[in-house]
């Protein structure tokens, strides 16, 4: 699924070479294409790079609400990548900017930036406020895809809190959604969470029908590392019912897939089964 944004990062770089002559506000806004199309690929510090460029292109520019976009989007490119608090600063200015004006959509996805970064950061409060919020953005906007990624999010973090009936209640939320747009990818991740919860929760036969789901739709878009999480999951659950061959068999054939793939977490979790 990565490489479907590389046509786009490819025209987009190829724009950058004739965006000299056309001053330095076209220039920023091919970079911050680029850097979108980077972070759809999963390439953070690609994206950084360039929303970086483009930051220093557009100061000069004193155009506010391109500025605040860029780092909007340098912010979450930063906490994906693991800086919290540096991604964190530049999501709060792009906030103080945005927050009044028409740019709905961007202000969701700062939301939902801070309350990734104060999730990691050990803030589960403050980042339960910031996803609700992120959440009311989007659904005044109509705006599935973010208001799913702020329901996933909202249901992670309860379930981290360990407050098993919000973390359900959010994530079954996000799955309906997914289900009814036909996004396998999410559905797979939504699965396995309430399949994790459920097991949590003893509700054994609940935790099967998520994680056979998880591992059907795994299998459908061939995410090996995700059909080993399932499997894994499976075998967990197998054991615990002392289904013990089960397990086993589970349990090696996740090894297998994750090692094709090097999963190294799945590989080493199945081990340690």
């Amino acid at each position: 699924a990565a490489d479907n944004f590389s046509g786009a990062i490819e025209k987009y770089r190829a724009a950058l070479q004739g965006a000299e002559s056309d001053g330095p506000a076209e220039r920023a806004r091919i970079l911050h294409k680029l850097a979108e199309a980077e972070i759809r690929r999963g390439e953070f510090d690609s994206a950084r790079s360039a929303l970086l460029e483009a930051r220093e292109v557009a100061r000069p520019l004193g155009d506010s609400r391109l500025n605040a976009r860029i780092a909007a989007r340098l912010a979450h490119a930063l906490t994906e990548a693991g800086s919290y608090r540096r991604g964190r600063r530049y999501a709060l200015y792009a906030y103080a900017v945005l927050r009044d004006t028409d740019d709905h959509r961007t202000v969701g996805q700062v939301g939902v930036t801070l309350g990734l970064s104060s999730a990691r950061l050990g803030r589960w409060h403050e980042a339960i406020d910031w996803l609700q919020n992120a959440s009311a953005t989007f659904r005044r906007i109509d705006d599935i895809d973010g208001l799913v990624t702020a329901l996933n999010n909202l249901g992670l973090v309860y379930k981290n809190l360990r407050e098993w009936r919000e973390a359900t209640r959010f994530l079954e939320q996000a799955l309906k959604l997914d289900e009814r747009a036909g996004l396998y990818a999410r559905m797979r991740g939504h699965n396995q969470n309430l399949g994790l919860i459920r097991y949590r929760l003893g509700q054994w036969d609940l935790a099967e029908e998520h994680f056979r789901q998880s591992l059907r739709i795994a299998r459908e878009l061939s995410h090996a590392s995700g059909e080993a999480g399932a499997k894994l999951a499976l075998g967990m659950l197998a054991r615990r019912r002392r289904q013990l061959e089960r397990a086993e068999e589970l349990f090696r054939g996740a090894l297998e897939l994750a090692t094709s793939v090097n999963a190294r977490r799945e590989a080493e979790l199945a081990r340690e089964f």
